[in-house]
Order: C-alpha cells, then sequence, then structure tokens
C-alpha cells in the first residue's frame, strides 16, 4: 500500500513530494483468513442453524449476531431498540427477567427461547452463555452458543467459550476435577507446572485466571471434561 503527498508552490507549481509504503501482506492474509471463517460460518449456520457469538453486550446493550437476526428477521437497530421483540410474545417478560438475573449473576447459564422466525412460526432454541473475563476477574465479553433445541451438538471446548467455562470454574470444580485422576495436589502441580501453593489457593480461593487455564490443561490432557447442565450447572467427567 503506497500513500503520498505533492506539495505545490504558491502559484501551484511542485515543488516537493512526501512518500510512503507499506508492506500489508500479513493484514490481507489476515483478511482473507477472515472471510474464510465468515463463509464457514456461514455453510454451518446454513446447513445446521447453530452459531457461535461473542459480543460486549451489558444489561443496557446486546450486540446480536448476523445469524440471529437472519434467523429472526430483525436489524441490528431493532435488537438494540428491544432484543425480546425476537420472542415469542408471551415468553418476552419471563426471558427478560430471566437473563438479566443471569447476566448480573456473572455466571454460565443455559437459556431455552421460542423465537419468531422470519420465515414464519416459531422456534425452539438453547443457547449457552459464558462470561469471558479479563485478567483482572471482570466480566469482558459474554460467548454464545445457539442451536435448535431438537438439536444438541453438545458444548465444544473450542475458543472464547471454552475459555469463558474455564474461568468460571470454582475451587470445588478443580478439587473434584483433580479426585477422578486420583491426583493429590502434588500431582496437579507437577503436571500442570504450578506450585503446590498455587493449586492450594486455585481450590481455596478460585483466583489466578492464568494458573487456572494451566491446571485445565494438565487435567484435560488426562482425560478430564468440563461441560454446563441444562440447569447452568457446571458439570465434570473423565472420558
Amino acid at each position: 500500500m503506497s500513500r503520498g503527498e505533492v506539495y505545490v508552490a504558491p502559484d501551484g507549481r511542485p515543488r516537493g513530494a512526501a512518500w510512503s509504503m507499506l508492506d500489508v501482506t500479513d493484514r490481507d492474509l489476515l483478511a482473507r483468513a477472515q472471510a474464510r471463517q465468515t463463509r464457514a460460518r456461514r455453510a454451518a449456520f446454513e446447513r445446521t442453524r447453530s452459531w457461535m457469538h461473542n459480543s460486549r453486550y451489558t444489561l443496557s446493550h446486546r450486540v446480536a449476531s448476523a445469524e440471529l437476526l437472519q434467523l429472526i428477521g430483525m436489524t441490528q437497530a431493532e435488537f438494540q431498540d428491544d432484543w425480546t421483540r425476537g420472542l415469542v410474545r408471551e415468553d418476552r417478560a419471563h426471558m427478560r427477567a430471566f437473563v438479566r438475573s443471569r447476566i448480573e449473576a456473572g455466571a454460565p447459564f443455559v437459556a431455552d427461547t421460542r423465537f419468531q422466525l422470519a420465515e414464519g412460526g416459531n422456534g425452539l432454541f438453547r443457547g449457552v452463555f459464558v462470561p469471558v473475563r479479563d485478567a483482572g476477574g471482570r466480566v469482558e465479553s459474554w460467548t454464545t452458543l445457539s442451536f435448535p433445541r431438537a438439536r444438541s451438538p453438545g458444548l465444544p471446548a473450542v475458543g472464547a467459550l471454552r475459555r469463558g467455562l474455564e474461568e468460571s470454574l470454582a475451587g470445588r470444580h478443580l478439587h473434584a476435577a483433580r479426585a477422578l485422576p486420583g491426583w493429590s495436589m502434588i500431582d496437579l502441580a507437577r503436571a500442570s507446572g504450578l506450585s503446590l501453593w498455587t493449586i492450594r489457593r486455585l481450590e481455596t480461593e478460585g483466583e489466578g485466571v492464568r494458573s487456572r487455564h494451566a491446571a485445565v490443561a494438565a487435567l484435560r490432557a488426562n482425560g478430564v471434561v468440563f461441560g454446563l447442565l441444562p440447569t447452568g450447572t457446571i458439570a465434570v467427567g473423565r472420558r
């Protein structure tokens, strides 16, 4: 990419020029990768009517995914004005109060929602909502996985959804998780590369975002799995 400017004298004759050139290869590659990802997401939505979305929405501001807007036939402005307009009328008050209470709690939750479809009729969809936190532990965004209630793809442990779920794990979850392979705190410390003191702090205080990810990675490598039940409860199991 090149940009330049010509400087002229009062009589309009050019008297100098400045020019710069910038290598935008990486930017171009990124744009192509993002375009491929968008096409893949669109194809997956058309095939399964399932989608994943990450947004910095709050109680007063929510950004809908392109897939949801297409599903319910609303614009982003209409969604911002009242996101419940895409729901079956008799469910709106309940869902508004339910989602508000769960966002205020800042914990993962599952919501079954009846949408009014743009094509006519309504459809029951399940949404898995997981908060994603910054280094200070504050919720910076929410990641949502939505799919038809009759077709449950399970909870894929990928991207922001996986990160948010791991950040929501409490000390009791880690304690239960290491008990499945019969590990002591020392075993988990060795497998994760963390100190015994850090493991003890994670299980008692539930702090340390980066440390928690390291501990969870070690547990996952040894067959431990984490999931979210329809009730919003985090479940721990082993393959």
